[in-house]
C-alpha cells in the first residue's frame, strides 16, 4: 500500500556570510517571496520570485556577519502565506549584545 507523503515546509538554508546570502527552497512555484534579514544594524528587505520549483537565492550585497559572534534573523513569507525562518544565533562563549 502506498504512503501519501506530506509536502516539504518552506526551509531557509544560510549559504554565506560575506555577503550575507540565502537559499529558500520548498515556497510555492513562481511565488513572491518577502525576504527580511535582521542583525546588529541592519534590517534589511529583498523581494524575490521562486522558480519553477519552488526555489530562490538572494544576496543582501554590503551585510557582513563573518562573525562568529554576530545573530541574525532571516524570514520569508510567500503571496500565499507560506513561510521559513532562520535564526543564527552568537555561538558560546560570546560575550552578551
Amino acid at each position: 500500500m502506498a504512503t501519501a507523503e506530506a509536502p516539504a515546509q518552506p526551509s531557509l538554508k544560510l549559504s554565506s556570510t560575506a555577503p550575507v546570502s540565502v537559499r529558500g527552497a520548498h515556497f510555492e512555484p513562481k511565488e513572491r517571496v518577502r525576504v527580511r534579514l535582521r542583525g546588529p544594524g541592519v534590517d534589511a528587505v529583498r523581494r524575490v520570485h521562486t522558480g519553477r520549483r519552488g526555489r530562490f537565492s538572494v544576496a543582501f550585497a554590503g551585510v557582513i556577519a563573518g562573525d562568529r559572534c554576530t545573530g541574525l534573523v532571516v524570514t520569508a513569507v510567500g503571496a500565499t502565506g507560506d513561510g521559513a525562518s532562520l535564526n543564527r544565533r552568537p555561538r558560546p562563549g560570546c560575550p552578551p549584545a
